[in-house]
Formats: C-alpha cells, structure tokens, sequence
C-alpha cells in the first residue's frame, strides 16, 4: 500500500462517515470487552501506524475478519500460538506502518532508490515465543517476471546484506535465530523477523537467474510493476556528535515492542521496544598525537638518566633530576599537548564509548590520554605548589597507582570495546533530534546528534586529583604502618626486658580463649576450628610465658592464669565425661564471651591513647589479625551457618578495625627501646656540673681578646 493511500485510510477511519461490516463490528465490541490495546498515530519519527494488542485469538479474528494481506509466515505463527498457548504464554500485536523498500533504478547499479510503502505484521510481546517455521509448504509460487539469465540481486547495496530476507536468492544466508540473554522464559535463542520483498505488489517467493517468483495467490497490480523488485531496506537511525562523526545503527524495521497502558499518563500507551540491530562507527582518522607525546615523555627520562649516570651519580640522584626536568617546561607542554587532543576528540571518544564501537588502535589512544593527562597534571600540581625536590615516599607510591590504574583501564577498555556503556549518554549527553529546540543548530544537516555535557578532559582532572590523594593517602598510611612496625609487641618485650606500657590482657585472653576454642573443635568434631584454636593455644601460652617473666607484678597475672586452669580443667573434665552433643554450648558459650573479651581488650587503655594521642600501648600484629581473622572466621561461621562462630568473630572484627585506626591516626613516635631508655633517664637523678668562676684577671684578658 503506497504512503498516500495509507494516509488516507487512516484519516477515514477516524472519521464519523467510516462504516464497518455486522461481523468487524462484533469484533471491536470483542476487542473493547477484553480490554485489548488499539491505537493509531503519527510517532515521532512523523511515520503513521496503527496497532491493535491482544490474545493470540483475537489477532486471528482481526485477520481473517477483516481479510488482511498478511504474509503466510507470520499467519502460520499466529495459529501455532492459538492452538498451543501454554507453550509460551505472550500477548500478539497486529501492526501497520510505513517501511522503506530499495528498487534498483539502473540495472545492475549499487545505487538503489527507496519509496515508502505499508504493509502489515504480526508479532508476539515476547520475542521467544515466536516458534521457527518454514513456509515452503505454506505457499506455492508462479513465475510473475522472466529475466532472462539476469540475477536482480547480483548487485545490492551492503545494508541488504545485514538482516535475513523470506525468501530464496544468492544473497548471502543471514542466520536469523540469535542468541540472547534475559529472556521473560529464559531461552538462550530468539527468532527475529525476516525481510520481505515485494514485485506487482505481491510477496516474493524466489529470485534467480530465471526470474522472479510471487506467491501464486496473489495478482499483480500494474502501478507497482513500474518499480520492479522491491526489497525491505534496514531502518538507518544514526547517533552522531556535533563533529559530524556518527555511529550507524542499522535496525530491522518489523519493529517489535510490548504494549502496555501508561498509568503516568491517561490515555497513552507505553512501548518498550525489542529490537535487532546492527552498528558500525564511521571510519575515522587515527591521531598520533597521545601516542607521540607519551615517547616525549620517556625520551626525555633517558635523556635525564644519561646525563646523570655519565657523571656515575647514584640512582637517587638520577630520579631527583629526572623528576626536576619532569617538573620544568616540558611538563607543561606535554600538559597542553594531550589536553588539546582531548578536548578537539572528547565527543568522538564519549560516542564510542556509549555505542561500543572504538577500535583498539582508538582503544589505545585513549590509554595513553589518561596516562600522560594525569601524570603531567599532578607532576604540575607539585612543582606549581614548591615541592621541586623528590618526595621520594609519595613518588614511589604515586608510580605504583599510576602503573596500577593504566593497566586496570588499558583492560577494562579492551574487555568491554564492543559493549555499549549508555550510561555516558544517560548521565553526561542528551540526545537532539533536528526538529527540537537547538537541534537545528547544533545538529546541522543529521536528524539528530548526542550533545555531551562535559569534556573528557574535565573527567579526567577529576580522576588526576583523586589519584593524587590516593597516593598521598597511602603514602602517610604506609609511614604509620612501618611506624607501627617497627616495635613488635613480644620481641619489643624480650628485647627491653620489661612489659613496658602493654598490658597483659589481651594476651591472656587470646591464651583461654584459644584452649576453650580447641574444646568446642573437639565436640563439634571440626577439625578446622580445633586445629587453628589448638595452634592459637600454643601461641598464646608463650605470649603468656614471656609477659609473666619480665612482668614486675604478678600477682595478678598469677591470680588470673590459676583461675583460667581450673576453668579450663573443669570444661575439659565435663567434655570427656558427658556426650559430645551436650557439650557443646557448655564450651561454645564460654568460648563466644572470652573472644568477645580478647577482641575489646586492647581497647582498656583507650582513654588514655586519646588523652596522650599516642597508640603506641596496643599491639598492632594482634589488632591486624583481629581484622583478618574476624573477616575470614566470620565468612565461615555464615558458610556453617554457626552463631557461635559468626557473632563473636563479628564482633572481633569491628574492634580489630577500631584498633588499627586508633594506631595509624596516633602512631607515636617511640620503639620500645626508646620508651625504656627514656623511663631510666627520668629514674636517675639529675647529675650537676661544677664550673669554676672566672677571676676578674681572667674575665678583663677575656674581654680584651
């Protein structure tokens, strides 16, 4: 059906003179009775369409009612979804609407002509409920024009190439069921619709080097003899940047879509399209320009490496000059370089990420974007801020990040270079079409183009700045680290000979806890917990050795050490005499309370860390494993499904973070040796030194000089 006529037909309906038959009449009152969807329209694209949305039977009823020229393929899926719906349970819409058919216009010619012409489809809400079928028993075939030895489709344009056709020729066989994911029933492969092509306004059946083939129903009509061949052509909807650049997205015009009512909007109908697509990017020139800049950046490295170890300098001083020349005017320059390049390509490189379609030579460029933006950008931040010497913790940790993130983007890129990341255009761009308000400015001569809010260069200063301050992060928390260290709790005892500020606590604990932990291993006969508790008991029993010999006082620690014996000795003697399975929370429930006691007690002294701001008293190797353990432990106590293991180790790991944070905010700035040899200087008394007096002979020869 031409456009006209189309157009026409859709403003007689509509009107008050359009009269229908008893029967069609029987079927809108069928239609309106089950709630169905009926609609008609101009879309946004200007194109007119009609739809009607229903069960299986009621798109039958329209069909056969109204006697409409629908392909024979998609009647047969019709039926098949009337006679067997429990198959795949899916609403069916009968749809009208204008599509673009290619004619060659020259014989054997490339160049195609197009018209617009309607024809109807049917289709399923949901894609994978459209069974697979052949029509050649559907449908006989007549020759309707002899072409003598000429194939009409030896020569086509490459689009004809991209989606399946229904019908035999030399074109090259698409595959026309797909893959797919997230399907309502999930199935691993849907059928999509296949192109049709018309000759005398009826459906072709088979083109060859004899002629063309129609169905033998159907009868030609004259006016559309005059356009011979008429195949299906792909609707072409390209996204391009205002740089004229554009993505192609070829889409197989028998759209598809579910059909729901707007309940946001009365008396609109919400459609969410299921689509198949093919994409290509426009062929662009590839710059050199990121790629040159980084060889700049590291010709001049060996330049500053030569001049240094010609003079047989140290290693040190070959990164001190390497980093001043980095810091100079060449920085700046490398600086204006990429940041020009990012700026002149931030909208072909923000539509190729969102489509999916950079290459991996553009894949690369970007790489080194982001490598020589953000190292120039900081290394400018530091010598604009007066820090020209070599920072020397802060530069090996920011080259560490720096070589970590490259190598974290340069495969996060590549991984997902064919994946279409919309979320660029969501958050940063809008998309405009031609006939909306500054579209026609921006767009120029496409329909419509993608406007991207901020540079990519702006992206990236923001991303320079956070790496910066992860670096600097790290650098101060590694000092605090080594700082902390450097005193081990129980060498630092042996080592000074004194318990020094530690308290005994913690250790205790973490010894009763560990031998009343092997207990609950023991009846619950789990030989992980068992095991580790029993070499957690070992351990502990020499931290307790070793804080008893050099403690001054202890009577407590001895008081404390008998009273977990006999606690121990009795829970022991109550495991050996009763059933294991009785025994169980009998040891558990002591074990819970003494972890719960171990991981707080470090934290008996936290009043004064805070009044002192010094950490120094907690043991860092057992708050660290506090947080190790309590993470580990605790991700097993949910795998058993045990409480009794997940609460208490929880709670280890909350103090455990607790701990460690106290001691990497107040590090101090004493080992254990010091704090000793500063406790016995304060001990001694003040030695006093005796001078003589100068005599006044001495004290006038004095001035004198």
């Amino acid at each position: 059906m031409s456009k006209p006529t189309f157009e026409e037909l859709q403003v007689t309906a509509v009107s008050p003179e359009s009269t229908l038959t008893k029967e069609a009449l029987a079927v809108a009152d069928a239609l309106e009775e089950n709630k169905a969807i009926c609609f008609t329209g101009i879309n946004e694209w200007g194109s007119p369409h009609t739809i009607i949305s229903g069960e299986a039977q009621e798109g039958l009823n329209i069909i056969t009612t109204l006697q409409m020229f629908v392909a024979p393929r998609m009647l047969r899926e019709l039926e098949l979804g009337v006679e067997s719906p429990e198959n795949c349970r899916t609403k069916w819409t009968v749809n009208s609407i204008l599509r673009r058919y290619m004619f060659q216009a020259i014989s054997n010619s490339i160049e195609y002509s197009s018209i617009s012409a309607a024809d109807f489809s049917v289709f399923p809400d949901y894609t994978e409920c459209r069974p697979n079928i052949s029509v050649e028993t559907l449908v006989d075939s007549r020759l309707a024009l002899s072409t003598n030895g000429e194939d009409r489709l030896a020569v086509v344009p490459d689009i004809a190439k991209l989606f399946p056709f229904d019908f035999a020729s030399s074109l090259a066989v698409v595959p026309n069921v797909l893959p797919a994911e997230n399907t309502i029933y999930d199935v691993s492969h849907v059928t999509q619709p296949l192109f049709r092509a018309y000759y005398g306004g009826c459906r072709v059946r088979e083109v060859n080097t004899t002629g063309i083939f129609v169905e033998d129903s159907c009868n030609n009509t004259a006016h559309w003899e005059l356009y011979e061949l008429m195949i299906q052509a792909p609707d072409d909807l390209p996204v391009c940047s205002t740089d004229n650049i554009c993505v192609r997205n070829f889409y197989n015009s028998l759209w598809e879509w579910v059909t729901q009512l707007d309940l946001d909007h009365k008396n609109r109908v919400k459609v969410l399209l299921n689509v198949f697509r093919n994409r290509f990017g426009d062929t662009v020139q590839i710059s050199v320009l990121p790629g040159m800049v980084v060889v700049q950046m590291l010709l001049m490295g060996i330049i500053s490496c030569y001049q240094v170890m010609s003079h047989k300098r140290s290693v040190l001083l070959t990164q001190i000059w390497a980093y001043r020349c980095q810091n100079g005017r060449m920085q700046l320059l490398y600086f204006a370089e990429v940041t020009y390049h990012l700026v002149s390509n931030s909208g072909v490189y923000y539509l190729g990420l969102a489509t999916g379609t950079l290459t991996v030579e553009s894949l690369s460029n970007l790489t080194l974007c982001f490598f020589a933006f953000s190292y120039s950008f900081v290394n400018m931040l530091k010598a604009r801020s007066g820090e020209q010497q070599l920072a020397r913790h802060f530069r090996l940790a920011w080259e560490l990040i720096q070589l970590v993130m490259v190598s974290c983007i340069a495969s996060a890129l590549y991984s997902f270079r064919a994946t279409s990341l919309s979320f660029i255009i969501d958050m940063n761009g809008e998309l405009l079409r031609k006939t909306s308000d500054g579209g026609a400015a921006l767009c120029k001569l496409r329909d419509s183009c993608v406007v991207f809010k901020h540079n990519m260069a702006l992206a990236l200063t923001v991303v320079s700045l956070g790496l910066d301050f992860v670096a600097a992060g790290v650098t101060m928390a590694a000092y605090d680290i080594r700082t902390a260290l450097s005193r081990p709790t129980i060498s630092t005892i042996r080592r000074s000979r004194s318990t020094l500020q530690f308290s005994f606590a913690p250790f205790f604990f973490y010894f009763v806890q560990s031998a009343i932990y092997t207990l609950y291993g023991y009846t619950t006969s789990n030989v992980v917990v068992g095991g580790t508790s029993l070499l957690g008991a070992v351990l502990g029993s020499y931290y307790v050795l070793v804080f008893y010999k050099y403690t001054k006082d202890r009577t407590q620690a001895t008081r404390m050490l008998t009273s977990a014996m006999l606690v121990i000795l009795l829970l022991a003697h109550q495991v050996m005499t009763r059933e294991l399975e009785e025994t169980q929370m009998i040891t558990g429930i002591p074990a819970n309370i003494l972890s719960v006691f171990t991981a707080a007690s470090p934290l008996l002294q936290v009043k004064s860390i805070l009044r002192r701001k010094d950490a120094s008293c907690l043991p860092f190797g057992m708050s660290t494993m506090n947080v190790v353990s309590g993470t580990i432990w605790a991700t097993y106590g949910v795998m058993l499904g045990d409480p009794l293991v997940i609460c208490p180790n929880f709670f280890a790991l909350s103090m455990g973070v607790i701990q460690v944070s106290l001691i990497l905010l107040y590090p101090g700035g004493k080992t254990g040796a010091e704090s000793v040899a500063e406790t016995k200087a304060k001990m001694s008394p003040p030695t006093t030194t005796t001078t003589k007096k100068a005599s006044p002979k001495h004290k006038s020869e004095h001035l004198k000089d």
